[in-house]
């Protein structure tokens, strides 16, 4: 089945026998062309949506992609990011990027993001681009991505090619 999940956030995420799963799949919306989907638009937790699923706009598979770089954010930094939906280029979490403009209470999340090294920051940044064909185009593409970035982070042989699992 070809399906986007549309509400991919911490709380649907859950960890069985060391393995991630997703759960909560009330809100899928089938790919297949002939199918109809759950709900209408624009379904899922507010902060986790994506710019086009925020305005109505047709959802397909990097929608799922952004919603992991906001999960991403904010398991590395410890809190809930506060992504710029309106953002018209970049990334919604580009704010993040100019410190002196970042109010107050982002402070401390943004020293957590900026202690992180630079090839996770980019992916968070690409994950969370307003445009779908900037981010990786699915979540075996994204997990692709982030094993290539572990690797070269823990002085694994590091390539410009993903990492092949067996």
């Amino acid at each position: 089945m070809d399906f986007v999940h549309r509400d991919i956030k911490p709380q649907n995420v859950l960890l069985v026998g060391g393995e991630l799963r997703l759960a909560d799949f009330g809100l899928v919306k089938n790919l297949n062309p002939s199918a109809r989907s759950v709900t209408s638009a624009p379904p899922g937790t507010p902060i986790y949506r994506a710019p086009e699923q925020e305005k109505g706009e047709e959802v397909l598979k990097p929608a799922d992609v952004y919603s992991l770089g906001i999960v991403l954010m904010e398991l590395v930094t410890g809190t809930r990011p506060e992504p710029k939906i309106d953002a018209t280029e970049g990334s919604t979490l580009d704010q993040y990027r100019n410190t002196r403009k970042l109010p107050g209470h982002l402070q401390q999340q943004n020293a957590n993001l900026l202690k992180l090294p630079q090839e996770l920051r980019q992916l968070i940044y690409r994950c969370t681009n307003v445009l779908p064909e900037r981010r990786p185009p699915h979540a075996g593409a994204l997990l692709e991505e982030f094993e290539t970035v572990i690797a070269c982070l823990t002085h694994l042989p590091c390539s410009d090619e993903p990492v092949r699992r067996p």
